[in-house]
């Protein structure tokens, strides 16, 4: 098999990409796992595998094309239904993905292990992808996969019901590590007064500003919003911490 390409940069290798693991309306016929190839050279991905609830084996001869991405499913023609023609649709996997968070091992034709991803169904894992039509999403390959904060749930387009990219560029894809916000706090809201909130900031490039951008909602209605600016607390003895108020 030969699979699609995207028009993303490269980067560092073949990597689990995407987890369709809970679908809504408990659909797991729809259940489908995404490689994607992040460098810039064919990746030749015969007899690898899949473990964990699933088992998955590749044909010989299956090449992942740079910036490529190889998707396998739970059902074929559930997958088909939803999704259409995937050119990147490798084949169906045995066994279920599942709901409550498991331990997923990519392996080489070595059984070597490539990467794994311990993903859950509660935070800081991303919750949409919980029966909320959204997937797994990877932000950044060069992230390790262990890092909750490496992944976003998926775009759920509104009257679809069903979220997720497979065969395509994930929607919060990242080429760069992106900044970690950490232990966000806010005092308890009082009418009248401005409302403090602070959280620690890191990156590995070093953080130039930090803003805040807030909402203020009467039932279903925006009703305001606008940026504060946030300022580094100088007497923090750890993590970088930022903190501002929103205006009473």
């Amino acid at each position: 098999c030969s699979v699609g390409t995207s028009a993303e940069p490269s980067a560092p290798r073949v990597v689990l990409n995407e987890i369709m693991y809970h679908p809504p309306g408990d659909r797991e016929d729809l259940q489908f796992l995404e490689l994607h190839n992040a460098g810039d050279v064919a990746a030749d991905v015969s007899r690898w595998s899949l473990c964990g609830g699933v088992d998955f084996a590749f044909p010989r001869g299956c090449l992942i094309e740079p910036r490529g991405f190889a998707v396998v499913c739970r059902s074929l023609a559930a997958f088909k239904a939803c999704y259409g023609d995937v050119p990147s649709l490798v084949g169906a996997f045995t066994g279920s993905v599942s709901r409550k968070g498991e331990r997923i091992e990519l392996r080489d034709d070595r059984g070597q292990l490539v990467e794994a991803v311990e993903y859950g169904d509660r935070p800081p894992w991303p919750v949409a992808a919980d029966g909320h039509g959204a997937s797994l999403e990877r932000v950044c390959a060069a992230v390790s996969p262990a890092d909750a904060s490496n992944w976003c749930a998926s775009e759920v387009h509104s009257g679809a019901g069903m979220g997720g990219t497979p065969g395509q560029a994930n929607g919060c894809v990242s080429l760069q590590p992106l900044p970690r916000i950490d232990r966000v706090q806010s005092d308890s809201p009082i009418p009248g007064q401005p409302t403090r909130v602070s959280a620690e900031v890191t990156d590995e490039a070093g953080v130039a500003a930090v803003t805040l951008l807030w909402e203020s909602w009467l039932g279903d209605e925006a009703i305001g919003g606008g940026e504060v600016p946030l300022v580094r607390d100088t007497d923090s003895s750890g993590p970088e911490r930022y903190g501002g108020c929103i205006p009473a």
